[in-house]
């Protein structure tokens, strides 16, 4: 089940870089009752990281997202649960986690848009060794898929430069890349992120 944390679809797991789910540990209640967690990133960084999953939902229908983010804001769980019911959204196993709509398209939200970490860490992940080799990566966006050979030793800045040469993108376009959930940020280096050969990188264009 997706639900199950141990489920390596679970979507929290696209997240591990950023943070460890303690899994005898709950908080919440009601349909928000959530595994509780710890970050391995300050609190400014989880803001951040919150903001981006909400800004980069693109499976599903925007108006759901938009009501799931509504109800999770309202302060008690009946109200939470009549805004979902309003647009006939399903919770399996009664948690707002996992949402099924009329058509059956399926919404799924991590821990951290649901609560505050058990505590925060402030330990910078982007601080590790790499060695220099050239990486294979599939980089997906709305436009298709593009596979380039890339350095880990490359800057963020110039894969995301490629990208638009190769896609045929104004400088008006914002590019934002992300790897397991993470967005990769200008400044840093791809070998950073830790990204496998043959990996995917997702693309999100505005």
């Amino acid at each position: 089940m997706l639900l199950d944390i141990d489920n390596q679809y679970n979507i929290n797991h696209k997240y591990r870089n950023y943070f460890h789910i303690l899994p005898e540990e709950f908080n919440g209640s009601g349909v928000r009752r959530a595994h509780q967690y710890t970050s391995l990133v300050s609190e400014e960084r989880v803001a951040e990281v919150v903001e981006q999953f909400w800004e980069t939902r693109i499976e599903g229908n925007s108006t759901v997202w938009a009501k799931i983010r509504e109800a999770l804001a309202t302060p008690t769980d009946s109200e939470c649960r009549d805004i979902l019911k309003e647009k006939r959204l399903m919770l399996v196993s009664d948690s707002i986690q996992l949402i099924i709509d009329r058509k059956g398209l399926r919404y799924e939200l991590p821990v951290f848009v649901l609560h505050s970490p058990a505590q925060y860490d402030i330990r910078d992940t982007m601080a590790h060794e790499f060695q220099a080799r050239t990486l294979k990566i599939n980089f997906r966006s709305q436009l298709g898929n593009l596979e380039l050979e890339v350095e880990n030793s490359t800057q963020i800045a110039e894969v995301k430069g490629r990208i638009r040469g190769e896609q045929g993108l104004g400088e008006e376009k914002r590019v934002k890349l992300f790897y397991c959930g993470r967005e990769m940020q200008e400044g840093h280096q791809v070998g950073n992120y830790k990204v496998k050969g043959h990996s995917s990188v997702s693309v999100f264009i505005c």
